[in-house]
């Protein structure tokens, strides 16, 4: 399966103001994830000016769907050692 990438832009009037982006793994299936396929979300971002607005939700939203689809058991989100 590799290790592909998915990313999702949020635009409003031909500007980007949201993003995410989701790397598909695959593991040994275990009990919560018995595919062993695992969706990795590593980013997530909303341009100040356009958050409190739903955006980020429906990125979710669009990306989880894109990872059951992929036939992904899990989605786990993941966060920078800054964070």
């Amino acid at each position: 399966m590799g290790h592909p990438w998915h990313g999702l832009p949020w635009t409003m009037g031909g500007e980007i103001v949201g993003t995410n982006g989701m790397s598909f793994v695959e593991k040994p299936p275990y009990f919560g994830c018995p595919s062993g396929r695992m969706g990795l979300l590593s980013s997530m971002y909303t341009d100040s000016r356009y958050r409190r607005r739903g955006i980020a939700k429906e990125l979710l939203r669009k990306v989880v769907d894109e990872a059951r689809a992929y036939g992904c058991g899990a989605v786990q989100i993941t966060l920078p050692t800054w964070a």
